[in-house]
């Protein structure tokens, strides 16, 4: 066989394929449906899949955006506490009543001894 042999029989078996698909679509099921309608349907079906994908995505990316920016603010939260506590404690170590909670310490130690 050769190449326009073959070709000529493709194209031959793919008009034969849209004709037989052609009469199928003409043609209707056991209840009397339409089987173009039915191919409508399949397709609004596929298509309204489709759809909903494309929407369960974009609920993830918002869901995400979500997430992210709620576990920011609890870093954030989390670290101005930090910074709170560690000012306390630097106040208090600079402050004249721990040098004299220190100092009577120092002479309580010493006075057990």
């Amino acid at each position: 066989m050769d190449f326009l042999g073959g070709l000529s029989s493709l194209g031959s078996a793919i008009g034969n394929g849209l004709k037989s698909g052609w009469e199928w679509l003409k043609g209707t099921d056991n209840n009397g449906t339409s089987n173009a309608l039915t191919a409508l349907g399949t397709l609004g079906a596929l298509y309204n899949g489709y759809e909903q994908n494309k929407m369960a995505k974009k609920n993830f990316a918002l869901q995400k955006d979500a997430y992210d920016f709620n576990k920011m603010l609890s870093q954030r939260e989390l670290q101005k506490e930090n910074r709170a506590q560690q000012n306390l404690e630097n106040a208090w170590a600079n402050s004249a009543l721990s040098k004299a909670f220190k100092d009577a310490r120092l002479k309580d130690d010493e006075e057990e001894q």
